[in-house]
């Protein structure tokens, strides 16, 4: 007998899904997409991001945007980027994912840099 399998534990009371790591670090989806997301076991990477291992592939992993965007993608140019609208990479609710372009979330990610680092210049000086 082997380990436990690890699992995540799910609250679909908010017309939204709340998902809990095995480290109890919450995230969010649809309930539409409850019955993609709880075929796997999710973790947050060191950048943020839900991922767990690929069913067919348990040495790839699948990452949580990229699974729920995936009819989205697979319409469109394969160069496009999904982004988290609200730069919380645990809330994977479609409302809060968009395709962009590279270039568009290399911009957004610059100007999410510059507006942190005027608020904590800000904050500093109160």
């Amino acid at each position: 007998m082997g380990m436990p399998r690890k699992q995540n534990r799910y609250d679909l009371s908010k017309g939204y899904g709340i998902g809990y790591t095995s480290k109890g670090q919450e995230f969010y989806f649809d309930l539409e997409d409850f019955e993609k997301v709880k075929k796997y076991c999710w973790s947050i990477n060191k950048l943020g991001y839900l991922l767990a291992k690929r069913r067919d592939n348990p040495k790839k992993m699948i990452y949580m945007h990229r699974l729920i965007m995936n009819e989205e993608l697979s319409n469109h140019d394969r160069k496009l980027q999904i982004d988290h609208i609200d730069l919380n990479k645990q809330n994977n609710r479609r409302t809060n994912l968009r395709l962009v372009t590279l270039k568009l979330t290399l911009e957004l990610t610059e100007e999410a840099i510059n507006l942190a680092n005027i608020f904590l210049i800000a904050s500093s000086s109160i």
